[in-house]
């Protein structure tokens, strides 16, 4: 592990070395944190729940819209809601006015819009040209999205699979919401033939 240490540029890198000699003794609860690490003040971005590309003409393209729930907050996916009528294969033409072919990037104009109402220019070709409005309230993270939508695949495979005969569920962790988010998938399916408890990228805990 010395023949890292040239490499050590943070403090999370000398982190990272040691948390790998720690590995080596085989202990499951063992971890190295902290240390001289700047604290640096992070702004907040929102984000769509959206796969968004940048095009030629430099406007973005809707590539792929994350699924959500409406009655649950945690899952609220903004271009997902009711009465968008958004769909992939659209262009965001501006953010509260702003053109977005004139900045770097589109969360540029996305600073600070955490749940907040935020107008969207939208149009189904690159153009402004008989593009239309929509308000829009952006997410401070897609993680919850993201796991969202991977569960609900997976749950659709296994039935497509076995012709609904096979359940699926998946534990993230050990601890309360992990047990959430089993109760909610078993208790559905007691009346399947099988059921497959997918337990990787579990995060751990206390609840055996």
């Amino acid at each position: 592990y010395s023949a890292l240490l040239p490499y050590v540029n943070h403090r999370e890198d000398l982190n990272y070395i040691i948390g790998e000699m720690i590995a080596e003794l085989n202990v499951g609860h063992a971890y190295v944190n902290g240390g001289d690490v700047p604290s640096v003040e992070s702004t907040a971005i929102g984000v769509l729940g959206a796969e968004l590309v940048k095009h030629s003409s430099g406007y973005y393209q809707i590539k792929h819209i994350l699924k959500g729930v409406s009655w649950d907050e945690s899952l609220r996916s903004p271009l997902n809601e009711p009465g968008l009528n958004l769909k992939a294969g659209m262009y965001i033409i501006a953010v509260n006015g702003r053109p977005v072919n004139a900045v770097h990037s589109i969360y540029e104009l996305l600073i600070n819009t955490v749940n907040k109402q935020t107008e969207l220019t939208v149009n189904t070709l690159p153009q402004e040209k008989d593009s239309r409005k929509v308000i829009v309230k952006p997410i401070a993270s897609e993680q919850a999205l993201v796991y969202y939508n991977w569960v609900q695949k997976n749950i659709e495979m296994v039935a497509k699979a076995t012709n609904g005969e096979v359940g699926y569920l998946h534990v993230p962790n050990m601890l309360s919401s992990g047990l959430n988010e089993f109760s909610k998938h078993f208790f559905a399916q007691l009346d399947k033939k099988a059921l497959i408890i997918d337990n990787r990228i579990n995060g751990g805990g206390n609840v055996s």
